[in-house]
């Protein structure tokens, strides 16, 4: 069996990656999430076929448990917000269903007290949005919280990762900004190093790469342990030549990855390799890293049980092959797969027109403009 430290530590990565969804908070309207999952919140994906049975299946099962016991007390009592967002936060945070949650937030959010604001429905409704590619709703839903000037950390930090996804890195940088003063005018905040990470990387799209290496720093501070602080680190060690700064934390990161088990966190390891190999002149290191690195995502895609989470997963495969590997047909191929899943969605289709250009298929790509025009008008603000 995993360690109690191992099942903290995975459950430490997916709250990371998921933007700490689990701990929604407003000063004086704490949010209280009361199911049995705690210790292993956020803990989703895929592992190797010898973990598989008894951690994947054994984390789904007792979600799955939480889920059918929530399901037949929502059968009598359909309007219980309780009941609507435990269940929402089960799909959500562990089961990574984010087209069920979603349905469970706009039912908690459609039979809120008339004249109540509903902050915390509306930033649980606008993360799922975000993760189902409805960008539009999610911004409906995060503009009036951010603009009330609530303590929602969340929704600032959701906010900043749709900003940044649009372009608008200024305007992300200012939400990510308010997230952790806000975070860190609780007075029992916990530990987010994740706000760290995603500041940093802001950062370093605006070229402050001091500021952005204190920011991984202070990430690693809070957890040294934490994966994608430490591929954030090592990447900004690769850019700036320190490559035996950056094996270090590649090599740390490698260690967490063993102990988790976890598909991701293998995957994120190899594409820094790869990536790192690349900036080095290793052509074919890079190459075998990446082929690596897709492995692992397309194990995440096929467990998934989401076919959002799974065209995210690869997405960020298709990326990787075409930034690390210059393969933009592989890269292609990756993303029209993510499409199959999800077929409206902005980010794939942006993709789908980059990949296109770079192979010269005009006539392609002309085509793939018009439906990214299209969809845009629909899921854009």
């Amino acid at each position: 069996m995993a360690s109690v430290r191992a099942v903290r530590e995975r459950a430490r990565f997916r709250e990371g990656l998921s933007g700490n969804m689990g701990g929604v908070r407003e000063r004086g309207e704490p949010l209280r999430i009361r199911f049995l999952l705690v210790a292993m919140l956020i803990v989703a994906g895929a592992w190797s076929s010898a973990s598989l049975a008894h951690d994947g299946s054994a984390r789904h099962n007792k979600a799955d448990e939480q889920i059918v016991k929530l399901t037949e007390h929502l059968r009598d009592e359909p309007d219980d917000m309780d009941a609507l967002r435990e269940r929402g936060n089960l799909y959500y945070n562990v089961n990574e269903e984010y087209e069920s949650a979603l349905e469970d937030f706009e039912h908690w959010v459609k039979v809120l007290p008339q004249g109540k604001p509903g902050h915390g429905a509306r930033a649980f409704r606008a993360a799922a949005r975000y993760h189902t590619g409805d960008w539009k709703g999610a911004l409906a839903d995060l503009d009036p919280i951010c603009s009330a000037s609530t303590t929602f950390e969340n929704a600032w930090f959701t906010r900043s990762e749709l900003r940044r996804d649009l372009g608008d890195t200024a305007g992300a940088r200012s939400d990510i900004d308010r997230a952790l003063e806000v975070h860190l005018a609780h007075e029992k905040a916990k530990a987010w190093p994740l706000v760290y990470v995603r500041r940093a990387q802001l950062r370093e799209a605006q070229g402050d790469e001091d500021g952005a290496l204190k920011d991984y720093d202070a990430a690693l501070g809070k957890d040294p342990r934490h994966v994608p602080a430490l591929l954030g680190r090592a990447l900004l060690h690769v850019s700036a030549g320190r490559f035996e700064d950056a094996t270090a934390d590649i090599v740390t990161a490698d260690g967490v990855a063993k102990d988790l088990l976890e598909t991701i966190p293998t995957a994120l390891v190899h594409a820094a390799r790869a990536r790192k190999d690349r900036k080095q002149g290793y052509a074919e290191a890079a190459k075998r890293e990446v082929e690596a690195a897709v492995l692992s995502y397309r194990k995440e895609a096929q467990a998934s049980r989401s076919p959002h989470r799974a065209a995210e997963v690869l997405r960020d495969a298709a990326r990787l092959v075409f930034e690390a590997a210059n393969d933009a047909r592989g890269a292609l191929a990756l993303v029209e797969d993510a499409l199959k899943l999800a077929p409206e969605r902005v980010d794939l289709l942006r993709e789908k027109v980059r990949f296109l250009d770079s192979l010269g298929e005009k006539e392609t790509c002309d085509t793939a403009r018009k439906t990214l025009a299209r969809v845009e008008s629909l899921r854009l603000p």
